[in-house]
């Protein structure tokens, strides 16, 4: 049982009949992707969201080192934040969804089906900072589509997931039109190193990221 105060707990799993229930703590407040979608631009501002970054590499710290899970599905509509203002990730436990949607903060090897790790969460947490600051995750696909060029999609994303760098978060907000504070270096720099195809060229830890950043001491 995950017990972080930045992991939303799981009370119990209920079975009734082919259907399945999950008992979970009851977080008051909206999802990351719901708040980044509320905004004028939809998008945060570099330092709006580094708490909530620290909050998220303190979770998964522990989830990684301490209870050797990892999450698997990790996205802005798998965080949440409380009326307090602090961040809780929920989903853990669960099977990913299917779809383009998480293909976004997939990393090539999930896309590959190869068994899930610590560093396919770093992968996703780079995707998600992506997202909170540009309003669109990296390597972005729109997902309305008839159901033959959904499968078309689903190989050229496989394509481009493996073979494209995905641009720097500074130009794609120019390319959405999006006029905000610059984007520090280094956040983009450690964005990038998350986003890296190699699982050996990422931050190698949850913590790793947060030091990079600044977030916490080394």
């Amino acid at each position: 049982m995950l017990d972080h105060p930045h992991i939303a707990r799981i009370h119990d799993f209920i079975k009734a009949g082919n259907l399945g229930f999950i008992l979970m703590e009851y977080v008051d407040g909206k999802t990351l992707e719901d708040l980044c979608d509320d905004r004028p631009g939809h998008f945060f501002e570099p330092a709006e969201i580094e708490k909530w970054i620290l909050q998220l590499c303190e979770a998964l710290t522990y989830a990684h080192e301490k209870a050797r899970l990892v999450h698997n599905n990790l996205k802005p509509a798998n965080l949440m934040v409380s009326a307090e203002g602090n961040l809780k990730v929920i989903g853990f436990g669960l099977p990913p969804s299917n779809g383009l949607p998480l293909a976004n903060y997939m990393s090539p090897q999930q896309m590959d089906g190869e068994k899930p790790g610590a560093l396919d969460d770093i992968y996703a947490t780079g995707a998600t900072i992506f997202h909170l600051y540009t309003g669109k995750p990296p390597l972005y696909h729109d997902t309305h589509c008839n159901l033959s060029d959904y499968y078309r999609l689903v190989y050229n994303h496989w394509l481009v997931l493996h073979e494209v760098a995905p641009p720097t978060m500074a130009v794609c907000r120019k390319e959405l039109g999006i006029v905000g504070k610059p984007i520090p270096g280094k956040w983009e720099d450690v964005v990038a190193a998350c986003l890296a195809k190699n699982p050996a060229k990422r931050p190698q830890s949850a913590r790793e990221i947060a030091v990079r950043l600044g977030l916490c001491p080394a």
